[in-house]
């Protein structure tokens, strides 16, 4: 087994100890480690939020209650319940979801999460492309629920053109 390998089954079983569905949860406890947008009594979305180790997260560093979610996790694929957070099943790639999506939660929030990525090809253009359509959505729904000075969090995927990392505060 490689070192990326031997990594991966390190974090595999730490996110299992530590209940978390997925390790993505670590990417997000770090990038809130640097960057401090996920606090105690903040409302958060979680767009693309399947399987839910992200709405984990955000539940738990906003303080988010069973009996008065402030997050909302949204994807096209069911997700188990998380304590703490609504869940809501719709696909945003369809125009009439993001309409539900705006009756369903009308309260202006303070920081959208975006992890949709949608059917990809296995092309990295082509994938590219997807994500960057689908973070269109997150900015559309963005425009209309987020605070002033909100944060939204999308994750982009690079093209074979592009550098293989950005980072926000360039």
């Amino acid at each position: 087994m490689g070192r990326r390998a031997q990594l991966r089954e390190v974090y595999l079983s730490k996110a299992k100890l530590e209940g978390y569905r997925s390790t993505a949860a670590y990417s997000l406890l770090d990038l809130n480690q640097r960057y401090s947008f996920l606090k105690p009594g903040l409302k958060v979305i979680d767009l693309g939020a399947a399987p839910g180790s992200w709405t984990q997260v955000a539940v738990s560093l906003v303080n988010s209650q069973a009996e008065k979610p402030t997050v909302l996790a949204v994807d096209c694929q069911q997700i188990a319940p998380i304590p703490g957070a609504k869940i809501v099943e719709l696909d945003l790639g369809k125009t009439d979801s993001i309409h539900r999506l705006f009756e369903l939660w009308t309260d202006p929030v303070d920081v959208i999460l975006s992890d949709m990525s949608g059917d990809l090809l296995g092309d990295r253009d082509m994938d590219c492309g997807i994500v960057a359509g689908l973070n269109l959505d997150a900015m559309r729904i963005a425009k209309r629920l987020l605070k002033p000075g909100g944060v939204l969090l999308m994750k982009m995927l690079a093209g074979f053109s592009e550098p293989d990392h950005y980072v926000g505060d360039r």
